[in-house]
């Protein structure tokens, strides 16, 4: 084993930064140092701040999409209930779970109209609670009865 290193700088802030690679061989270090030289990139922290940014805007893309969704169908979810936070990471959980029941053909005009069967108000509750607290404990937990009410 040869353990390959190369220093760079940041693109983004200018930090030089080291970034080593255990090779199998010497050879293979020696190729990569030269390959990697002259090269620059992002460092750890610039990294995960562009990481953080992605993933926010994907957050708003998907918040954007259901609501049009929703708003198309004459669907008004309630505002949650919670903290700022509890609140922010809840709307994404309610997000998410609609981007699922629309992606397996949910009609939402079911839930606008009040047309579901009886015997699924509490799916339907769940799907309109408005405790942050409740939407973050049930995180990842598809409401599988409301399959059946589209």
């Amino acid at each position: 084993m040869a353990k390959a290193s190369v220093n760079l700088t940041c693109t983004e802030c200018g930090t030089e930064y080291t970034i080593t690679k255990t090779c199998y061989n010497r050879t293979d270090a020696n190729n990569w140092e030269n390959y990697m030289e002259g090269k620059d990139g992002l460092c750890t922290e610039c990294w995960k701040q562009e990481q953080q940014q992605k993933r926010e805007e994907e957050k708003i893309k998907l918040a954007e999409k259901v609501n049009t969704k929703l708003s198309e169908a004459g669907v008004v979810f309630p505002e949650l209930i919670g903290s700022e936070k509890q609140i922010a990471w809840a709307s994404d959980i309610r997000n998410k779970t609609v981007e699922k029941l629309t992606s397996i053909g949910f009609k939402w005009e079911v839930i606008a109209n009040k047309t579901y069967p009886e015997k699924l108000i509490s799916e339907v509750n769940k799907l309109l609670e408005t405790s942050a607290k409740v939407w973050i404990e049930s995180r990842g937990k598809l409401l599988f009865g409301m399959v059946n009410i589209g």
